[in-house]
C-alpha cells in the first residue's frame, strides 16, 4: 500500500511540472506532401521574420522537405537569427538524406542539444539555407504557389512579421532583402518547435507541490 501511495505522489509531482509548461507547437507548418515550387535559382537563404511576445523555449528546429521524402536534393540547413542585431542565437542545424531527422507534416525536425529561451519583445527570422539552385531541395514560394502552410502563433505568444527575407547563399547567412509575406509565411524553408515559459506563480506552485510530495513520502518511509 505505502508503494502505492509512493508512486501516486511522486507522479502528481511530475505532473505538476508539466502543467507548467505549454504544448508544444510548430511555428511554420506544411501539410505532409507539399511539394516545394521554386527551384533551379538560387541556392537561396531564405527568412520567416516573427516577433514573440510572451517568452517561449525553442527546442527543435526543423526543414521544408519537399515532397516528404526524406530525400534533399542538397544538403539544407536552419538556424534561427536575432533581426535586429542580425546575429545568430540558435545553433546551425543540417539536413540532408543521410541525416533527414524525423517527419512531422512536411518537415523534418531535428532536437536542439541545448533548448533556447527567447524574451517577449525578440525580433527574430527562422532562415533556411541552401534551398533552390540547379538540381537543390526546392522550397515553397507564397507567389509561386497557393499556400499549404501557416503559421501557429501559439494563441498569442508570437505574431508573424510582415516580411520575409531572402539572399543568394548556399550556406547559412542572415538574408537582409526584405519579401513581403502577404499576412502568410512567404517561404516553406525553415521553421521551429516551441513551448511557453513558465510564470513565476508556476514556477512557485510546482516547487510546493515537490514539497509537499517529498515530505509526504519521507513520512510514509517511517
Amino acid at each position: 500500500m505505502k508503494n502505492h501511495i509512493k508512486f501516486w505522489l511522486i507522479l502528481s509531482c511530475f505532473a505538476g511540472a508539466s502543467a507548467a509548461y505549454g504544448q508544444l507547437i510548430t511555428a511554420f507548418q506544411n501539410d505532409a506532401g507539399t511539394v516545394g515550387a521554386q527551384s533551379g535559382d538560387g541556392p537561396w537563404a531564405l527568412g520567416n521574420d516573427f516577433t514573440v511576445n510572451s517568452p517561449i523555449i525553442i527546442t527543435e528546429l526543423g526543414a521544408f522537405d519537399s515532397g516528404s521524402d526524406g530525400i534533399f536534393s542538397s544538403p539544407v540547413s536552419v538556424a534561427i537569427y536575432n533581426a535586429d542585431t542580425q546575429q545568430l542565437v540558435s545553433p546551425v542545424v543540417s539536413f540532408s538524406t543521410a541525416s533527414p531527422g524525423t517527419a512531422a507534416g512536411g518537415s523534418r525536425f531535428k532536437y536542439l542539444g541545448v533548448a533556447i529561451t527567447l524574451p517577449a519583445g525578440f525580433h527574430g527570422s527562422v532562415v533556411g539555407a541552401n534551398y533552390g539552385g540547379p538540381g537543390g531541395e526546392p522550397d515553397g514560394n507564397v507567389v509561386s504557389q497557393a499556400s499549404q502552410w501557416s503559421f501557429n502563433d501559439g494563441g498569442g505568444q508570437l505574431t508573424l512579421g510582415s516580411d520575409g527575407r531572402f539572399s543568394l547563399s548556399p550556406t547559412m547567412a542572415y538574408p537582409s532583402s526584405e519579401y513581403a509575406n502577404g499576412g502568410s509565411p512567404a517561404f516553406a524553408a525553415g521553421t521551429f518547435v516551441y513551448t511557453t515559459v513558465p510564470e513565476p506563480t508556476e514556477y512557485a506552485a510546482v516547487a510546493g507541490l515537490a514539497l509537499i510530495s517529498f515530505s509526504a513520502w519521507r513520512r510514509i518511509r517511517r
